[in-house]
C-alpha cells in the first residue's frame, strides 16, 4: 500500500434500478484508512457501514449505524485471523467465522452488481 501524508477522500457512488444507492468515501492517513459506506433506498439512508484500518495492520473495526448514526453493532477483526469477527450487539458478543459453512457466499459489506454509477 502507498501511503501518503493525507489524500483527497475517494468517493464513488453507485445506482440500481429499484432505487437503492451507495456512496463509499474512503480517507486514508498514514496511519489509517477509513471507509464509510452509506445505503439508501429509494427515499432515505438505510443503514451506514463504517470500517477502520490500522496502518500497518494491527486491528480493523467495523460500526453498522443506523440512518441516525445510533451505532446497531461493533466488530473487531485481528489481521492475523481476519476470518475470525468478534461482533458485540444488544450487550452479547458472538464470534462469527467467516469460513463456516453459514457464511460461504456471504460479504461483510453488500458488493452488488453495477448497474451504473449515479450521484448520491
Amino acid at each position: 500500500m502507498k501511503q501518503t501524508s493525507t489524500s483527497t477522500p475517494v468517493v464513488a457512488d453507485n445506482c440500481w434500478g429499484n432505487g437503492t444507492k451507495v456512496e463509499t468515501v474512503t480517507n486514508s492517513s498514514p496511519t489509517m484508512v477509513d471507509k464509510t459506506t452509506t445505503v439508501r433506498g429509494q427515499s432515505s439512508i438505510c443503514y451506514v457501514v463504517e470500517v477502520k484500518n490500522a496502518v500497518p495492520p494491527t486491528a480493523i473495526e467495523y460500526q453498522w449505524k443506523m440512518p441516525n448514526g445510533t451505532v446497531v453493532a461493533n466488530t473487531n477483526v485481528d489481521p492475523a485471523t481476519p476470518n475470525i469477527f468478534h461482533i458485540s450487539c444488544n450487550s452479547r458478543t458472538y464470534d462469527v467465522d467467516l469460513n463456516s459453512a453459514a457464511c460461504q457466499g456471504q460479504k461483510v459489506v453488500p458488493d452488488c452488481p453495477t448497474d451504473g454509477t449515479c450521484s448520491f
